[in-house]
């Protein structure tokens, strides 16, 4: 935390952006995890984080802006497993019919 506020205090003219991926991977602490976060995010640093749903990181972090990937991704997955499970009686139904010509 200390070498990103002087890091900060130096270079006044440049923005961050921070992109942290499966926060939920995290080994340590993770309310330590949530207060720097949070402290990032009120200091004008641009977050983009990942991470599985946690109790701590709603009760703290949902009130900013954030998406839920599986809320998008729900019709894709449905069709996804449709096409699959039809494609798998296809190609059951052919093997039967193949079967069924080698057995004649």
């Amino acid at each position: 935390m200390k070498s990103f506020r002087v890091l900060k205090e130096k270079a006044t003219d440049i923005k961050f952006v921070f992109i942290i991926d499966s926060m939920d991977g995290f080994q340590g602490g993770k309310t330590g995890l949530i207060e720097l976060v949070t402290h990032l995010a009120s200091s004008g640093v641009k977050l983009c984080a990942s991470s599985r749903p946690w109790n701590v990181s709603q009760d703290s972090l949902g009130h900013h802006p954030h998406l839920r990937l599986e809320h998008l991704t729900f019709n894709d997955i449905g069709n996804d497993i449709t096409s699959s499970s039809q494609a798998s009686m296809i190609t059951k139904s052919l093997n039967e019919s193949i079967r069924n010509l080698q057995l004649t």
